[in-house]
Parts: structure tokens; sequence; C-alpha cells
């Protein structure tokens, strides 16, 4: 997938995944926010404690040349709402959509928001 040559717009996704997030899930989730036509500027993941190693592995192949991906680690559980509060401290942007690690963004999802 070349996600270099999409429209990005100014948009903050986050997602907080966990020791139980499923992989497959997790895949399918980004998968829907990078195959819109216009996709965010920046996805910020919270690792909410660890995950398995298949989900590290993931997440080390986003981050590789993908430089709008940011990985933020707490170092053990402390909730979502935890989570989500220390991802929104970085998120660059006004608008910000929020993800959970098993939803299929459809796929006008992010344009629609932004133009709201």
């Amino acid at each position: 997938m070349n996600i270099k040559h999409q429209k990005k717009l100014p948009i903050s996704c986050i997602c907080s995944i966990y020791i139980k997030t499923n992989l497959n899930q997790l895949i399918l989730a980004i998968d829907s926010l990078l195959m819109q036509k216009y996709i965010p500027n920046e996805i910020i993941i919270i690792l909410d404690g660890k995950v398995n190693k298949g989900i590290e592995d993931f997440l080390a192949f986003l981050i590789k040349g993908n430089s709008f991906f940011k990985i933020l680690r707490l170092s053990k559980n402390r909730g979502l709402g935890v989570a989500l509060r220390f991802g929104l401290e970085i998120c660059r942007n006004d608008i910000i959509a929020r993800f959970d690690a098993d939803d299929i963004n459809l796929q006008d999802r992010l344009k629609k928001q932004y133009d709201l």
C-alpha cells in the first residue's frame, strides 16, 4: 500500500491497545483508516501496558518509514481513560478521531468529520 501519495487531512487518530487486543482486528482497523481517499496526518497508538509479540512486530513494521505513526507506551495497564488522556497530550491537530482496535472505519469517515 502506497500511502505517501494519498491526501492527508489535519486529523489525529488515536487508539489505545492492551494485552487482550486482537492483532487481526487491529490490522483491519488501521487498514480501514489507510484505505480512505483522505487519510489522517497522524495516527497515535497507546500501548496500555504490555502487548503480545505479534502486535509489537506489527507496530514496528508500521513505524518503519511512516513518520505519521506515533507509538506511546505506558509501563503498566492503567485503563482506557488514562491511556487516551496520555495520547491526547501529544496530538498536534485540533480534530481528533478516536477509534478502537476492533473498529472498521467507513471509507469516508475522516473526510466527513473534517468537513463538519
